[in-house]
């Protein structure tokens, strides 16, 4: 007889008649398999999700919604033509990857205090989706969150310390966003293809809201090339490196709040055109301005004190000296930095102001300089400092001969020492 039991149960099986074993929930939600709409359905070990007859989904429960591989792992997929609405109620503490990619229809959504992670792609290409609002509760959010999505504008939790690759990428209709006060990184490329992206600063009227930050970190816009205005706020102490590098930026005003700028932070801009650095700027980094082929007026502070390659290969650079006629304005400087004007072919003539004491190595190098004053208070010229400046031909000095002979100009086959020098007193 077990025979005739065995055959009979196979036969249950095959007709799908048998009672079928409960859900396996222990390795997260893609065991289970995609609820009914009816009722309320599991997406979390503690959470549950239900869709109302006016297309509202709302997340209940305590604790973290299940991550999901792909979109169409989702509990809800099958009702994405539904779903306008998301609320997430108090309680839960995550939204998962993928937790509302997609959705294609929806246009808010609701979220808790109690929410400190938003995992990867959860609402990318959601392209009804307008105004997202994230509680500062939200300390962790995940890479291309946003993506391809339809936001016009964003509030960023203050408390966030990171933005991800991608989280942005390709939202073209963005048009506010305000960025964390206590952002430190920024994951390149955060913000790419933003067309209506063009300007950042504190106050109404800025696309990027950089109200409250304390510095503008790494790489915070690299490679926006949508980006043309930035007015940088008292609240900011320092800029990062590469941190406007290769934007579409056409005047930079750096405010005397800002101490520190990082290497390369305005580098590769192909617009930018004017740059004026405020006295009490004190540092700058490696090559900050460096490669910006249509600058053609800079001003430099008696403030600034360390600048190595500042200006390094912009063409367009004329001439250096005090006052408004100069495109290169020079402050009280004690010291022209080192590499200062490096490999600025166009840069011709340069009047140094009486205050300058040393000229740091290669701060000509490369230059296309003809014709040089340097002030009586000059005590060193440093090694390369006009290193392969074949083109000087005139050399004005303030003090008299015997002055000059006590310079101390290393090494001696410089440039400097080739050609006619003119002496003013003597």
């Amino acid at each position: 007889m077990e025979w005739l039991w065995s055959w009979f149960f196979a036969l249950l099986a095959a007709l799908g008649l048998q009672n079928p074993a409960p859900p396996d929930t222990s390795r997260g939600p893609e065991q289970n398999g995609p609820p009914a709409v009816a009722g309320k359905w599991g997406c979390g070990d503690d959470l549950t999700w239900s869709l109302d007859k006016n297309g509202t989904l709302t997340i209940s429960g305590t604790g973290a919604m299940w991550d999901w591989r792909e979109e169409e792992e989702v509990p809800w997929r099958n009702e994405e033509h539904k779903i306008q609405k998301v609320v997430v109620e108090e309680g839960v503490t995550s939204l998962g990857d993928n937790a509302f990619a997609m959705l294609y229809l929806m246009e808010t959504v609701s979220i808790p205090e109690s929410v400190t992670e938003i995992g990867e792609d959860a609402f990318s290409m959601t392209s009804a989706l307008k105004e997202v609002l994230l509680p500062d509760s939200v300390v962790s959010i995940g890479e291309t969150a946003f993506m391809g999505s339809g936001v016009e504008r964003v509030k960023l939790s203050n408390h966030l310390k990171k933005l991800p690759a991608g989280l942005f990428f390709r939202c073209e209709n963005l048009e506010e966003i305000f960025l964390p006060t206590d952002l430190e990184e920024v994951e390149y490329p955060c913000f790419y293809e933003l067309k209506k992206m063009t300007s950042a600063g504190a106050g109404e009227g800025y696309h990027y809201r950089l109200d409250g930050m304390k510095t503008l970190p790494k790489e915070l816009f690299y490679g926006c090339r949508e980006l043309q205005e930035v007015s940088i706020p008292e609240s900011i102490s320092s800029i990062g490196i590469d941190a406007f590098c290769d934007t579409g930026l056409l005047k930079v005003e750096i405010p005397a709040n800002v101490t520190e700028i990082g290497d390369f932070a305005f580098s590769e801009n192909a617009y930018l055109t004017q740059v004026l650095i405020s006295e009490g700027v004190a540092k700058a980094g490696l090559g900050v301005f460096n490669h910006c082929p249509k600058l053609e007026k800079v001003t430099i502070p008696k403030s600034l004190t360390e600048a190595p390659f500042l200006l390094d290969n912009c063409p367009l650079l004329t001439s250096a000296g005090v006052g408004d006629d100069f495109p290169i304005q020079l402050g009280e400087l004690e010291a022209i930095p080192i590499g200062l004007f490096y490999e600025c072919a166009s840069l011709e003539r340069a009047e140094l102001p009486d205050t300058v004491q040393y000229i740091e190595p290669l701060a000509f190098a490369g230059s296309g300089i003809k014709e040089i004053y340097l002030p009586e208070n000059l005590k060193v010229v440093y090694e390369e400092a006009f290193d392969g400046c074949e083109a000087l031909s005139q050399v004005y000095y303030s003090g008299n001969q015997n002055q000059w002979k006590m310079l101390f100009i290393e090494p001696k086959k410089e440039p400097l020492t080739k050609g006619k020098i003119i002496y003013s007193k003597s």
